[in-house]
C-alpha cells in the first residue's frame, strides 16, 4: 500500500510541476511541504546566557544579536594586540610594494 501511495504522491507532484509557470519555486513549495511534515514544534526551548537559563524568545534573540554585533569587535582588537600576528602581514605588505628582482 505504501508503494502506491509513494506513486501517487510522485505523479502528483510531477503534475504540479510540469504545469507550474515557475517550476522552480514550484519545486521548492513541494520540498517546503515536505520537509516539515515531520517537523514538530517542540515547545519552549531554553539556551543559558551568562550562565542563567533563558527562556523569552525576545531576550534569546537580543542575547544573539548582542553577540553577533560585537563578535568582530572582540577579534579585530585581539589582533592589533598580538604583535605576533601583525608582523609577518607587515613584512608580507614591504615585500609586495618593493621591486621585483631578477
Amino acid at each position: 500500500m505504501s508503494k502506491v501511495i509513494k506513486a501517487a504522491k510522485q505523479l502528483y507532484y510531477n503534475n504540479k510541476i510540469s504545469k507550474s509557470n515557475n517550476k522552480i519555486k514550484t519545486t521548492w513549495d513541494i520540498i517546503k511541504v515536505e520537509a516539515c511534515k515531520n517537523h514538530t514544534n517542540k515547545g519552549t526551548q531554553l539556551i543559558k546566557i551568562d550562565g542563567k537559563l533563558i527562556t523569552n524568545l525576545q531576550s534569546t534573540v537580543n542575547s544573539f544579536n548582542n553577540y553577533f554585533l560585537t563578535v568582530a569587535d572582540k577579534i579585530t582588537s585581539n589582533i592589533k594586540n598580538d604583535k605576533i600576528l601583525t608582523v609577518p602581514y607587515i613584512v608580507f605588505i614591504k615585500n609586495l610594494s618593493s621591486p621585483l628582482q631578477t
